[in-house]
């Protein structure tokens, strides 16, 4: 979900990393963008069913960041949003689930 999220609000020579590793007892999927991000003080809220950040212009519902956090809880793990790491323009979705 957020793959696709990222690839859409990234401008033009921006750029979407993903990747996925092993830590400790812990699988972790993250998506790193360079787009223009969410404020730290609104990342919680876009995880509510039809939340939408105004001033964007992409469609849509709202809906898919409420499905994802849903369908991580069911299968035991969570995710969040945060900085990148860099501290660059962009936003880090961190999926986390303990490793089979």
């Amino acid at each position: 979900m957020r793959s696709t999220n990222a690839v859409k609000y990234t401008p033009a020579g921006g750029s979407v990393d993903v990747s996925m590793f092993r830590q400790d007892t812990m699988s972790m999927f993250v998506v790193e963008d360079s787009g223009p991000g969410i404020a730290a003080e609104e990342r919680e809220r876009v995880f509510e069913p039809f939340v939408r950040i105004l001033g964007t212009q992409e469609v849509g519902s709202g809906l898919g960041l409420a499905i994802a956090r849903n369908a991580a809880a069911a299968l035991g793990g969570w995710i969040t949003l945060a900085d990148r790491l860099d501290g660059g323009s962009g936003l880090r979705f961190i999926y986390v689930q303990p490793a089979a």
